[in-house]
């Protein structure tokens, strides 16, 4: 295989990874789940990057090419490089490093685990387990170096919940965080006086520009708001009358933009996923279940994942992928308030609490011949299309198989004479 055809079969896994963030095990979907990626957060995407990126060439030099080409160690490489956009504290380099250190762990663990699932044909996948325990080793490291403040993931958790008092005392060491605090509570001079510290510390500080331009246009300063705006290379946001954040609608346009790649990126894998996906998320909106938009990264791979990838697509899946959604969304408040005692994130826990137990589940089910809705690991990675044509050819292949058995005599050896002959 020469240079070129390499660096295609490198490529082509590394996007594949990326697809994997929405069980989309295909690169065009990794290409525009990363550019949404790249469009919400430039750095959080070059760190996911760095992290497929070394995790998928462990796995290429480790000569498990074969398992690379499934996506699973560019998922856990990009989760890992994701994960640092809870923790702005940490230094560039020491980011790197255990970025790096973090995709080796990754591979010394998918490579036996997916050698031993194929080889004992479980049907169960480590997904990005890998990743989570990477994540873990980092910030063990980084406590034991002194190098995560806790109180950021706590200040954030009480400002999505609209505790805003209590958040900015968690902001002590953060002037940006604590200056939206106080925008929230509409104490602008406080407010600018916080942004323009968090600037003194870091004139590149685009979150602190955004801040000092929504408050500049709060105060009537309008040519000023739109100076900070520029500043950031961006041009002035949507009016600021609204009752609703100016941090959070800001944002929202650009996770707007991050959503609508998202769902194209799933439509072009599979169109029942995409309607899985959107169901999921309707209705949790509808109960008014979505108050976090982190949870939208939990919900919708699990509603795809559960929903035709891992069990067959049958009634009694369905409503087990509608009660799982329900129950994630039910939960992540709690989880989310647990964590943040903890000064950690959620990260894509949630999802894995809910996904390998329903899969041990339905294949204890399917060895007992209660519920055959398992699908094996290597079908699961395709698409619910093709798993439910794959189930549909088996079916015909056995009842053919039957109709030659009843023709087969059994005492001669021999094929009886059709009726119709």
């Amino acid at each position: 295989m020469n240079a070129k055809r390499l660096a295609l079969v490198y490529l082509d896994a590394v996007l594949r990874g990326y697809g994997q963030l929405f069980l989309c095990n295909s690169p065009v979907s990794g290409v525009l789940f990363f550019l949404g990626l790249a469009l919400a957060s430039p750095e959080n995407a070059a760190w996911s990057l760095l992290g497929a990126g070394s995790a998928t060439l462990g796995a290429f030099l480790g000569g498990a090419r074969a398992e690379m080409a499934s996506g699973l160690f560019g998922v856990n490489g990009a989760l890992l490089g994701c994960a640092w956009i809870y923790f702005p504290e940490v230094g560039t380099s020491m980011k790197a490093g255990l970025t790096l250190l973090g995709s080796f762990m990754v591979v010394l663990i998918l490579v036996p685990t997916l050698g031993w699932s194929v080889r004992t044909r479980s049907g169960i996948t480590p997904f990005a387990i890998p990743a989570l325990l990477a994540v873990g080793l980092n910030l063990i490291v980084l406590n034991g170096l002194g190098m995560v403040d806790g109180n950021l993931q706590r200040g954030w958790a009480e400002y999505r919940l609209g505790n805003y008092s209590q958040a900015r005392e968690y902001f002590a060491t953060d002037f940006s965080g604590a200056g939206w605090c106080s925008f929230q509570l509409g104490e602008y001079g406080r407010t600018e006086l916080e942004f323009r510290s968090a600037l003194e510390l870091d004139s590149w500080n685009a979150d602190a520009w955004e801040g000092l331009g929504w408050t500049s246009s709060a105060t009537g300063h309008t040519e000023f708001a739109k100076a900070c705006f520029r500043r950031m290379g961006l041009l002035s946001p949507l009016r600021s009358e609204s009752s609703v954040s100016p941090r959070w609608r800001y944002v929202t346009t650009f996770q707007w933009a991050s959503l609508l790649l998202a769902l194209a990126g799933i439509a072009v894998h599979s169109r029942w996923s995409l309607l899985i996906a959107v169901v999921a998320v309707a209705g949790c909106a509808g109960f008014g279940l979505l108050t976090d938009p982190a949870l939208l990264y939990n919900l919708v791979p699990l509603a795809i994942a559960l929903g035709g990838h891992y069990l067959r697509i049958r009634p009694v899946t369905i409503l087990w992928t509608a009660a799982m959604v329900l129950v994630m969304a039910l939960v992540w408040p709690v989880g989310t308030a647990y964590f943040s005692t903890l000064g950690l994130p959620l990260l894509c826990i949630p999802f894995h609490i809910l996904f390998i137990p329903s899969l041990l589940l339905f294949q204890f089910l399917n060895r007992r011949g209660i519920a055959a809705v398992s699908v094996p690991l290597g079908l699961a990675v395709t698409t619910p299309e093709n798993v439910a044509r794959w189930f549909q050819k088996a079916e015909i292949a056995r009842l053919c198989w039957e109709g030659l058995r009843s023709d087969i005599d059994v005492a001669g050896n021999t094929i009886r004479p059709s009726v119709d002959a």
